[in-house]
């Protein structure tokens, strides 16, 4: 049995071990019948000024922060990161997915905020491979059909998002 609680400010790492034990736990296979998705939306850890990320109590550079997601990738069955960097990072964005977009699906939400134009960008550098299409960054439902579009016609996975209070 499982008779553990991460508590609220435990780290990635124990939450992702509890989460794999409780797959165990559940007679799952990790990585064959369950897997863990993670919205890291680094966005909100990010600091302009020194363009580094505050995670786990410390400071990370962008450099240890895909060191991070590669090890979780080995020691964890993730299938998903989604906003793994900030927002307006397009490099890091690129160069990840690049490295590890066969292995796991990065998904963009607070990178494309749902303009057609930045989920273009997207698509040309080859950013992400799927794009969240949160309803509370539309204001239409042609806006919401166009960025769906968009998003198929770059060969991007769609997933749709909603906040709770909407």
């Amino acid at each position: 049995e499982l008779h553990q609680s991460p508590g609220k400010n435990a780290d990635a790492e124990t939450v992702f071990t509890i989460l794999t034990r409780a797959m165990e736990v559940a007679h799952l296979v990790p990585g064959v019948d369950a897997f863990i998705g993670v919205d890291v939306a680094a966005q909100r850890l990010y600091e302009a000024e020194t363009a580094s990320y505050r995670c786990d109590g410390g400071v990370l550079t962008t450099y240890d922060l895909t060191t991070r997601y590669s090890t979780w990738r080995q020691r964890y069955p993730i299938l998903s990161l989604q906003d793994p960097f900030a927002a307006d990072s397009w490099e890091p964005w690129q160069a990840f997915t690049h490295q590890y977009g066969h292995l796991m699906q990065i998904i963009g939400d607070e990178l494309y905020r749902g303009v057609a134009d930045r989920v273009q960008q997207g698509i040309v550098l080859g950013a992400t491979r799927a794009v969240s299409v949160r309803l509370s960054y539309q204001r239409t439902l042609s806006q919401i059909l166009q960025t769906i579009l968009l998003a198929q016609e770059g060969r991007q996975h769609v997933m749709m998002a909603a906040n709770t209070v909407e």
